[in-house]
């Protein structure tokens, strides 16, 4: 065997004693020396490793935070689409509505159920390939034009009520609007109404929405009613028997308003029948025959 290496440590104090020396085998101090070394680098292998972990920790929580807010934006997005949806879905059956109110109005067919749910199957289809903003939009002014529609519809139904375009009567026309030989007098005049006949007791009927304008005798016209409305029109009701409204009194298209008589200069029974628009007087056929 060889001889073993020493490393010496001597230790001079700085009294009068003796020297102390210390003797350490070399290699025991190669294998402090490379345990610790070891130790370094184990601690920097560790070092190393820890701040990597923390490295993806903080990207696997970035990598969360990041899922996460997509996750919010993608419910975001759904409650939205849904919104959409269901707004599409109230646009749809509120247009349903309004086709059956507009149809109903005119007097067209009503569309049966199952062409209803193609239109609107083929509406929801469509959605796939258009934004649904769009769609909205589209059934917003479709919508709109529903229920300009139906207003101008209304408008219409209102004026006409108020045109005087229904007899007050039913019976023969014996005297028409214009020039006559006045079956009391003889003698050529200008007729201002229609005379019908009708038997005596008769109802007779408003031609027209309005307000009684007046309810009495008339001189020549025996007992009368005048009616006006806001849409220029005034029809006038003579020879009548009996009067069933009074001034004032509201009156709706086919509202009874007398009785058929021979009051006033007449020659039997039957109705004086005469309409002004805009104060000045008209044929009462234009409007009886359809005219506006």
């Amino acid at each position: 065997m060889g001889k073993r290496r020493y490393f010496t440590i001597i230790l001079i104090p700085h009294s009068s004693e003796r020297t102390l020396s210390i003797k350490i085998p070399l290699y025991l101090i190669w294998t402090t020396l490379a345990t610790i070394l070891l130790a370094i680098v184990y601690s920097l292998f560790l070092t190393h490793s820890y701040i990597g972990i923390i490295d993806k920790k903080d990207d696997l929580t970035a990598q969360v935070h990041t899922l996460q807010e997509e996750k919010n934006q993608k419910e975001s997005e759904i409650k939205a689409y849904e919104l959409e949806m269901q707004q599409i879905s109230g646009y749809l059956n509120n247009l349903k509505d309004l086709e059956l109110q507009v149809r109903q109005k005119v007097g067209l067919e009503l569309p049966t159920p199952s062409r209803s749910n193609i239109d609107r199957v083929r509406l929801l289809k469509a959605s796939d390939s258009q934004n649904n903003e769009d769609i909205i939009e589209e059934l917003q002014k479709t919508t709109e034009e529903y229920q300009r529609l139906l207003e101008e519809i209304a408008a219409r139904e209102k004026y006409l009520r108020n045109v005087p375009n229904i007899y007050p009567v039913r019976g023969r026309i014996t005297s028409r609007y214009g020039n006559r030989i006045n079956p009391i007098t003889m003698s050529r005049e200008f007729h201002p109404g229609l005379d019908i006949e009708a038997d005596y007791g008769t109802t007779v009927r408003a031609a027209s929405d309005g307000v009684v304008d007046f309810a009495g005798v008339k001189s020549g016209y025996g007992r009368t009613v005048i009616i006006k409305n806001s849409y220029g029109f005034t029809t006038l009701y003579g020879h009548n028997s009996k009067l069933l409204v009074k001034v004032g009194q509201k009156i709706k298209k086919g509202d009874p308003i007398a009785k058929v008589g021979s009051s006033g200069l007449s020659t039997g029974p039957h109705v004086h029948f005469e309409v002004y628009k805009g104060g000045v007087r008209v044929d009462p056929l234009k409007y009886l025959m359809g005219g506006e």
